[in-house]
């Protein structure tokens, strides 16, 4: 996805998975972030990648967006943006946009956060 700016685009890469939460962390995770994060350039230097979601198919009804990193950090989240996002086929259209305007609202607070600096 990308988000046109004043002082450039910035882009949140979205990858799909048919796994569970735990698989999705276990066997995906690592070569995702590596494949996006480090190893994915924007065309122009003032282009940056947000971050990237992984969505996930096999979950529960109740399953709520989760962050990739296990630590925190006091008072700021850690950049750049790296999520979660279960989405299933049996969620209602009106549960799958809530989850969605989650991930918009998360990458609205990085731009934010970014647009402070």
């Amino acid at each position: 996805m990308k988000e046109k700016g004043k002082r450039g685009d910035r882009y949140l890469i979205l990858d799909a998975k048919f796994s569970s939460i735990l698989n999705v962390k276990k066997y995906y995770v690592k070569d995702l972030a590596f494949k996006y994060l480090f190893s994915t350039s924007t065309v122009s230097p003032e282009d940056s990648v947000a971050g990237m979601c992984v969505l996930y198919g096999k979950c529960k009804k109740e399953e709520q967006p989760q962050s990739v990193y296990n630590r925190n950090v006091s008072g700021r989240k850690i950049a750049p943006l790296a999520e979660l996002l279960p989405l299933m086929e049996e969620s209602t259209e009106a549960q799958q946009q809530e989850r969605l305007d989650m991930l918009f609202s998360m990458l609205g607070e990085e731009l934010e956060r970014e647009r402070g600096k």
